[in-house]
């Protein structure tokens, strides 16, 4: 299977899970991360395994582990914004978003306007990475490795 994004029942699995962390939950809930998560994460990883030598392991996920991290993380969500906000590229995207409903949830129609803003602004998505300072030949290896993937 190939790699074909996640379906939004996987953000809404996880929305779920951060107020309701349980047993209970993810037992009930445990088809919609294997079909909405986990699958679509292994063709992601199959399609990527040769950019790291060879397969790629997904790691059973125990509630210490896939959560030790989802805490601090939110905490640290202030400090990884301030970092953000220093790249000019970073601080360029969302002004592309901004005025964008439902930008930060990559749904159909919010990409679609943000791509329209991409074309308005630098032509497409070549002209954005070009004027944030990526070569003709960078661009021309990651046309490449797309195309080829």
């Amino acid at each position: 299977m190939r790699f074909g994004g996640f379906p939004a029942a996987a953000f809404d699995f996880y929305a779920g899970l951060r107020p309701d962390n349980s047993r209970t939950y993810w037992a009930a809930h445990r088809d919609v991360y294997e079909d909405s998560v986990r699958a679509p994460l292994a063709a992601l990883l199959d399609d990527l395994a040769g950019e790291f030598g060879g397969e790629v392991s997904l790691l059973r996920p125990f509630r210490d582990v896939r959560f030790a991290d989802y805490a601090l993380t939110g905490q640290r969500m202030r400090q990884i914004s301030a970092r953000l906000l220093q790249l000019a590229t970073y601080r360029d995207m969302q002004a592309l978003s901004r005025g964008i409903k439902g930008a930060a949830t990559a749904d159909e129609e919010s990409m679609a306007a943000f791509l329209d803003q991409l074309r308005g602004r630098y032509g497409g998505a070549a002209g954005y990475l070009t004027a944030h300072g990526l070569s003709g030949g960078e661009l021309a290896a990651l046309r490449a490795t797309l195309v080829e993937s």
